[in-house]
């Protein structure tokens, strides 16, 4: 399946931590974006991938080469959810996990 054909992610859906607790920046996401690739759009990993809630960008963890957060230290875009590898959402700002 590619990322294409899964569905959006659901809000209500997102493995959150903290239930109840809401997050501004997750708050403020008004549609939360979908995968728009199959691997870290800049090494290629296919593993322990995150998935940007704003624009879909997918980049590794920290424990590869941590393209994830340089994308969101790069653009401002907050929050991330775990995609292949892990199910948790995460605010960059707050340094936690949802």
């Amino acid at each position: 399946m590619t990322p294409y054909e899964q569905p959006e992610f659901e809000r209500d859906r997102l493995p959150l931590i903290h239930p109840g607790e809401e997050c501004e920046h997750l708050c403020d996401i008004d549609r939360l974006a979908r995968p728009r690739a199959e691997a870290c759009e800049e090494c290629g990993m296919e593993r322990t991938l995150r998935v940007c809630l704003s624009c879909g960008h997918v980049g590794c963890c920290e424990s590869w080469r941590g393209h994830a957060s340089a994308h969101a230290e790069e653009t401002g875009h907050p929050v991330i959810a775990a995609w292949r590898g892990g199910a948790f959402a995460y605010c960059y700002p707050h340094r936690r996990y949802l």
